[in-house]
C-alpha cells in the first residue's frame, strides 16, 4: 500500500466517523471510535480489518 492509498483509507474512515485526527505540533494523533463499527460476524469484516490494520496482528 502506498502513502496515497493509506491517506485515502484514513480519510474514508474519518468521514464515516470511525476515526478522528488531531494535530499536535508537527505530529498527527489518530483516535479510533470503535463503538460505531459493526461487530464481528458473518459478512461483516469492517471491525476485524480495522483492528488488524492498527494493531499489526
Amino acid at each position: 500500500m502506498n502513502q496515497r492509498t493509506a491517506q485515502r483509507v484514513v480519510t474514508d474512515l474519518e468521514e464515516a466517523g470511525y476515526l478522528s485526527r488531531e494535530r499536535d505540533g508537527r505530529r498527527t494523533r489518530y483516535h479510533l471510535h470503535l463503538e460505531g463499527i459493526p461487530p464481528f460476524g458473518r459478512g461483516s469484516r469492517a471491525r476485524e480489518g480495522l483492528l488488524e490494520l492498527v494493531t499489526n496482528r
